[in-house]
């Protein structure tokens, strides 16, 4: 995985955010409709890698890049 290539400016990055809007929206609209009302995060990069938390819970969902098959998976712990 790559880092910026470039320093992003500030009207490159309000583009982006602009961009980001309605994607933060469906999320918004996802996150209701499952009736999830704690933090979430979403981590993304280009090369298809993802990983979303919901962290009140100990579900997963990510996915390595594009060629990977995407997955939930659950951290189980146990005090020892």
């Amino acid at each position: 995985m790559k880092g910026l290539e470039k320093e992003i400016s500030m009207e490159e990055f309000k583009e982006l955010a602009k961009d980001m809007k309605p994607v933060l929206k469906s999320m918004e609209t996802a996150l209701k409709k499952h009736n999830i009302n704690c933090l979430t995060s979403m981590a993304v990069s280009t090369d298809g890698y993802f990983n979303f938390n919901v962290h009140d819970s100990e579900w997963v969902y990510s996915r390595a890049d594009s060629n990977a098959r995407s997955l939930i998976s659950i951290h189980i712990s146990e005090e020892v």
